[in-house]
């Protein structure tokens, strides 16, 4: 792809072919994808070009405008009306001295703690993969086998709470919904039906007396959280020297925790590999646009950067495998700035 000439034109003419056998567009429609995608192939090549800590690539984004791709960042910042909020504060004292006896490294995702990489599609439901993950990781640790939980059933049911579907919601309003509407009870995947890139119907809310799934005609089966958590007090903008060893010591004695990013910044699409580091990418509360799943912490090999390890909800095709390192130095894209996470006991 980076080859300049005839040869690489060849080649990247040659990828453009077979993301056009993905499509579904039209003629018109494919001719103004494919202009697309060589934009954004150059794109690629000259960040590249710039001697990174990290690398991007071409993935399933390479044909999406810049409107259907925000379409995917659906962290909203809601301001929860504080009876709405039942999400408590994990604020051990002396966290930063004790996050100074934790393991140099901690991967949940090579521990059992974490079910295999989800696509969100079209929708902005980032929020709800989020929650589903870190009740996932809880469920795990607890029962000691992995049970795939339902998205759907947050994009469905959770309105109640100022979560809006695919038009975007909030980690801490989901979990809040579950535990004051829901008595707590998040579905199983395999019993509340499949997701479905869109807003559906609700069918599991006990608030409403609403339990029985239409697929089935059979009760909804769910796993029960008992509380949920922020990490250190909510900030509008932590300091990250606080904020950091405050998340690192959660993340190693609880497990996988929802936390917000920015990922608005055209490097984070197309990121392919190595340590995000992008000096641009905002930290404040006001600039996470996107919810992600935190599944651990280490340093790089090579650099000795320490960085965080996050599961995106963009599919296989993103990251590596469907993962990322983001570097830990001044809360780089904010992952330290709103963590939340459930807990089963």
């Amino acid at each position: 792809m980076a080859m300049p000439g005839p040869s690489g034109d060849r080649h990247r003419h040659e990828v453009v072919s077979q993301l056009r056998k993905q499509s579904n567009a039209d003629s018109k429609d494919w001719s103004q994808r494919q202009e697309l995608a060589l934009k954004h192939f150059r794109y690629i090549q000259a960040a590249n070009r710039r001697g990174l800590a990290y690398s991007l690539g071409v993935n399933h984004l390479v044909t999406w405008t810049d409107l259907e791709r925000k379409a995917l960042l659906g962290r909203k910042p809601i301001r929860l009306i504080e009876s709405y909020d039942l999400c408590k504060i994990f604020d051990p004292p002396n966290v930063i001295n004790a996050s100074k006896k934790l393991p140099m490294a901690v991967d949940w995702s090579s521990s059992g703690l974490v079910t295999p990489v989800k696509d969100q599609g079209v929708c902005g439901s980032c929020w709800a993969f989020g929650t589903i993950g870190t009740i996932e990781g809880q469920v795990a640790r607890l029962k000691g086998h992995q049970v795939i939980l339902s998205e759907q059933h947050l994009v469905d049911c959770s309105w109640d709470f100022e979560n809006l579907g695919c038009d975007g919601g909030e980690a801490a309003a989901a979990l809040s919904w579950l535990l004051s509407n829901n008595k707590g009870e998040a579905a199983i995947a395999k019993t509340y039906g499949p997701y479905l890139s869109q807003d559906g119907f609700c069918h599991f809310d006990a608030s409403k007396n609403i339990h029985v799934s239409p697929l089935t005609s059979e009760k909804v089966e769910s796993v029960t959280i008992k509380s949920c958590w922020h990490v250190g007090p909510v900030e509008f903008k932590p300091d990250y020297r606080i904020a950091v060893p405050r998340l690192r010591f959660a993340l190693a004695e609880t497990g996988p925790i929802s936390v917000a990013i920015s990922a608005s910044n055209p490097d984070f699409y197309y990121y392919a590999g190595g340590i995000y580091d992008d000096p641009t990418c905002g930290s404040s509360m006001a600039e996470s646009d996107h919810i992600v799943l935190l599944v651990g912490y280490g340093h790089g090999k090579t650099s000795g950067k320490a960085y965080w390890k996050i599961k995106n909800s963009w599919s296989t095709h993103w990251g590596e495998a469907g993962f990322g390192r983001i570097a830990q130095q001044d809360n780089i894209c904010g992952v330290a700035t709103a963590p939340v996470f459930a807990k089963l006991d």
